[in-house]
This record gives structure tokens, C-alpha cells and sequence, in this order.
């Protein structure tokens, strides 16, 4: 064991799914939860001069190991509980869910403006061009999941099963 891991086991514990201090610390309520936000909705805290994620302390508390990633579930940064966590690699972490983009034109996954119509993208592959913006997202979502996205990166997720016979243009 490494002196950080050391260090992490004899100052942190795990409190209804969240990172918490062992003992009272500089006034800190050892049942309240630690960390602070790294301006990318995750939580870090400082250890020996070095910032660690609180997600990956609390997988590796309650694991004893360190993965080489971790995806929230979710999609909420924040959202620490051993629930909302699963081990990942790096490719699929990033087909996990994300959330649309503020200045996006469309609220779907995948799916931009072209022209009058709408245009569906899984990764680097361009699916096709639709007249509606449901029917894309659709598109994105029968095509992300043989592209190896995970079902919380869907559009739809409760319809994965369904396929695109019989929908008319909206």
C-alpha cells in the first residue's frame, strides 16, 4: 500500500455514499461531506499536497483497489454514491451519458441542425439526415447502442428494444 493510500484509509470513511473524515478535523463534523468542487461538477479533496476525486477515493475505500475509470451513472458528477459508480475504461466512459450542450440546437444526443432537416452523428459516423427531430434522435439511439454506448447515453432508453418500422415522419 502506497503512503497516499495509507493516509486516504486512516482519514476517510464513507458516510451514507459519501466521502467523510474519521475524525474531527480543523472543525469539520466527521459525519458531514468532504470535498470541494473542481469547476467540472466533481468533488476532489486535497491529500499531501496532491487533489484526488472523491468518487475515486470511495470506490477504492470500498473496493481496495483504484480503477482505471469510473462512470456515473447518471450522468451527475456530483452523485458519489457506490450505487451511481460503475468501473469503466476510458472509451466507454465517454459514450456514457452526457448532457446536451445549452447553445445546442437540438435537446437530443447526436442530433444537429442541417438546413431544414436534421442530422444524426454516433461518435465519428454520420447515420443519416431526417426530416424530424424525434426520427434522429431515434436514429442515434438504435446506432449507439451497436457502437457499444451504454443505455444511459440514449435519447430513449425505455425504447432501445423498439426499432425505427413503422414510425412515420413527424
Amino acid at each position: 500500500m502506497t503512503e497516499i493510500e495509507t493516509k486516504i484509509r486512516e482519514r476517510f470513511h464513507i458516510v451514507d455514499g459519501k466521502l467523510a473524515l474519521l475524525n474531527t478535523y480543523k472543525g469539520k463534523n466527521p459525519l458531514t461531506e468532504i470535498g470541494t468542487d473542481d469547476g467540472k461538477g466533481y468533488r476532489r479533496v486535497l491529500i499531501e499536497g496532491t487533489y484526488k476525486q472523491c468518487h475515486q477515493i470511495l470506490w477504492f475505500l470500498s473496493t481496495g483497489h483504484w480503477p482505471e475509470a469510473l462512470d456515473h451513472i447518471n450522468g451527475n458528477r456530483s452523485d458519489n454514491r457506490l450505487e451511481n459508480l460503475r468501473e469503466s475504461n476510458k472509451v466507454h466512459n465517454g459514450r456514457s451519458y452526457n448532457r446536451p450542450s445549452l447553445n445546442a440546437a437540438s435537446v437530443y444526443r447526436g442530433v444537429s441542425r442541417n438546413g431544414t432537416n436534421w442530422r444524426t452523428r454516433v461518435g465519428d459516423k454520420h447515420v443519416g439526415t431526417f426530416k424530424s427531430e424525434i426520427e434522429a434522435a431515434h436514429a442515434f439511439d438504435k446506432n449507439a447502442l451497436t457502437e457499444g454506448y451504454s443505455k444511459e447515453a440514449l435519447n430513449f432508453p425505455l425504447d432501445e428494444d423498439k426499432t425505427m418500422k413503422g414510425r412515420g415522419k413527424q
